[in-house]
């Protein structure tokens, strides 16, 4: 068995299925590639001046994007090992990194609260999605490509549409969050979660829906035998 030298910090880890080598972020500030068939080192790339938290996979498995504690997101060519270009724009650790299907937006997440979508053919300003009430851990493209889905400290999971910049709660656990995923179906999202719980929840709320449960489940009236039973004197025995 081979040891991998690097000390690994919460174990950031992403595996290309194209070109078959996992990398791993590392506490030197490295993302180390590693060759699973020979089990040796077959490249490090350097560039961040903090630990390296997160790693995300381009959907073609060229592009490699890095998270960091120095605040910074880079996305490396593995065809062109050293090359990355440079995303600034979070003022605290980047958390979470989720890649949209096309490949063309990268979605980040952070210690700051927010949110940001980064265009990476066009413009570099990154569109700035705020309103997770403490840090946001995690986020993941649905697979139509139009909507996110975050994980915070605030316990809740949120759904949302990117191009309104709106957001919607769809869940909330007894404790903090600590995975997401969607189905493949798109309408529905699967947490784990701190309390010992998994839960899958609709992607979106439909009050209409549920005030009719609320009629039909929990305001209906009581019958005659419920009026024995629970409001008489001696219950059913009067």
């Amino acid at each position: 068995m081979t040891t991998i030298p690097a000390r690994v910090r919460r174990h950031p880890r992403s595996f290309s299925r194209v070109t078959g080598c996992p990398r791993l972020g590392c506490k030197d500030n490295s993302v180390r590639v590693w060759d699973i068939h020979t089990r040796s080192s077959a490249g490090v790339l350097r560039g961040h001046a903090d630990w390296v938290s997160v790693l995300a996979w381009s959907p073609s498995g060229r592009y490699l994007a890095s998270g960091s504690d120095d605040r910074t997101v880079r996305v490396w060519d593995v065809e062109q090992p050293g090359d990355s270009t440079i995303h600034s724009g979070h003022p605290n650790y980047v958390d979470g990194l989720s890649w949209a299907p096309d490949g063309h937006w990268l979605a980040t997440c952070s210690a700051d609260w927010t949110i940001r979508v980064w265009d990476l053919i066009g413009t570099d300003r990154p569109l700035v999605i705020s309103g997770d009430e403490k840090r946001v851990r995690a986020v993941a493209w649905a697979p139509d490509g139009q909507r996110l889905v975050s994980r915070s400290d605030d316990r809740t999971a949120q759904v949302w549409e990117v191009d309104r910049n709106q957001g919607e709660v769809i869940g909330v656990h007894r404790d903090g969050v600590t995975s997401l995923a969607w189905l493949p179906d798109g309408r529905h999202v699967v947490t784990g979660s701190a309390d010992g719980t998994a839960r899958v929840w609709a992607d979106s709320i439909d009050p209409d829906e549920l005030t009719t449960r609320a009629r039909t489940r929990v305001f209906r009236a009581l019958t005659d035998d419920d009026r024995r039973t629970h409001l008489l004197p001696g219950g059913g025995n009067s």
